[in-house]
């Protein structure tokens, strides 16, 4: 027989509101807007065994995200897709000093909000040539508060990529794919890193279900901003990571 236990704190109550709507201008064309709304309060479970019992609860955790994009057609034969976006997270995370949660030790609250907006676009040239790109910019903020009353800490940062890709047709079966990337992080403290990423490439065609290519790139990724500023070992000075 297997006993029942109930696991104290384990309790949680959410809700959660989506909803999305189309609009279709013309048959090329098609616009989106989603909106989304989840709020919910939990417990975490008390450690039983091999960790020191920690005794939390969230008072709330909320966010709110909203959607507005489209694919439309870019020069009768090209073709363009756009999405930005909007997130709002509100999180109240509140410790206490014993199991019956009845004295609070300390009340954390974070906010953090980002916004921001991608776009890809692909427009055929010449003769079955065709030239990809792609805008790429988000901008985070992030608020913190370690119990109440003390002062808020806030940390933001900007990322902006812009991408270029052209596919050359050198004969009926093989083409040639060049392009170059340029990323660059605007940092709350510490060195902005930039970065330029190029790619070249051949593909081989020898028919229509049958590809090979070889490529050869950079591409560069830049640290989060847990990574950056958390204070449990962030550090401002930390280098993008970069692969070949």
């Amino acid at each position: 027989d297997r006993k029942k236990t109930l696991r104290d704190n384990s309790d949680y109550e959410r809700t959660n509101l989506t909803g999305k709507a189309y609009f279709y201008p013309n048959t090329t064309s098609e616009i989106l807007f989603e909106a989304a709304y989840y709020s919910s309060q939990y417990g975490i479970p008390f450690a039983t065994e091999y960790y020191r019992p920690r005794y939390w609860r969230f008072k709330d955790w909320d966010r709110l995200q909203f959607n507005l994009g489209g694919t439309f057609s870019l020069l009768k034969e090209g073709n363009l897709k756009v999405r930005s976006y909007y997130v709002r997270h509100y999180n109240v995370l509140d410790a206490y000093t014993g199991p019956d949660l009845d004295e609070r030790q300390w009340e954390s609250t974070y906010k953090n909000g980002s916004y921001g907006a991608f776009l890809l676009g692909s427009v055929p040239y010449s003769f079955q040539n065709e030239l990809k790109f792609s805008l790429n910019f988000r901008n985070d903020r992030v608020r913190t508060q370690d119990d109440i009353g003390e002062e808020w800490e806030e940390f933001e940062h900007r990322t902006l990529s812009l991408g270029m890709e052209t596919h050359f047709r050198l004969s009926p079966k093989w083409r040639l794919v060049a392009g170059a990337s340029f990323d660059h992080l605007r940092k709350q403290t510490g060195k902005n890193k930039t970065s330029f990423n190029p790619i070249a490439g051949l593909k081989f065609n020898p028919s229509e279900s049958v590809d090979f290519h070889i490529s050869l790139s950079q591409k560069s990724r830049f640290p989060s901003m847990k990574a950056l500023y958390s204070t449990q070992g962030g550090n401002p000075d930390l280098r993008h990571e970069r692969g070949t």
